[in-house]
């Protein structure tokens, strides 16, 4: 009897220590440190629909294959509505952000909505310019500075052209439109990286 209770006992001593039957170590997975949102239009027109895609990467920079699933929320709902496939839907003129979380970790985005029929253009932001530098729109025109590849810019109007838009501080990865529905020149500089400029004319 002493020695079937002592088998017993080692038994359950193997069992706690872990492990399954062939001895190998579960695999933990990586953890996420970064999401990334893939994809965003310069701007959407209301009624338009765009699709996000989102991936999930860990410290070292590689991707995470099956993070799980993601949640996804638009900051500004009544501009734009995103559902659980990152499928957004413009519904009015404005500026929303998106998000998707995975893992405690999320990565946004931001939407450009304009009102349909509206004249759009689109300058983008390179390290040391603006493309196009000159950009001729019609008054009225919603023209969406598109600050990518991860440096922060800033577009600051010269003051003394009256009818000029708000300024846009600081950013980076995002799409931020500004209309001009004053006929002038209006030029801007990028005061994080001195000799960056540009120019609106708008007939």
């Amino acid at each position: 009897m002493r020695v079937e209770r002592s088998y017993v006992i080692l038994m359950l001593a193997a069992l706690a220590c872990g492990g399954d039957s062939t001895g190998v170590p579960p695999v933990t997975p990586p953890l996420v440190a970064s999401v990334r949102l893939s994809d965003p239009p310069a701007s959407l027109a209301v009624g338009q629909s765009h699709q996000l895609s989102a991936a999930a990467f860990d410290a070292a920079g590689a991707v995470v294959a099956n993070p799980g699933a993601y949640q996804w929320t638009s900051g500004a709902p009544q501009v734009a509505t995103v559902d659980g496939t990152g499928k957004v839907v413009a519904l009015a003129a404005g500026t929303s952000s998106v998000s998707a979380r995975v893992a405690g970790v999320t990565g946004t985005t931001s939407i450009v909505v304009v009102l349909s029929g509206q004249p759009r253009d689109t300058i983008s932001t390179l390290p040391q310019s603006f493309v196009p530098n000159l950009l001729t729109v019609s008054a009225g025109s919603t023209v969406v500075f598109a600050f990518g590849g991860g440096i922060p810019h800033n577009v600051i109007f010269d003051p003394s052209a009256a009818g000029r838009p708000a300024d846009i501080l600081i950013t980076k990865d995002v799409n931020i439109a500004r209309t001009f529905a004053t006929r002038g020149m209006f030029k801007y500089d990028c005061t994080v990286h001195p000799g960056m400029r540009g120019e609106v004319s708008v007939q």
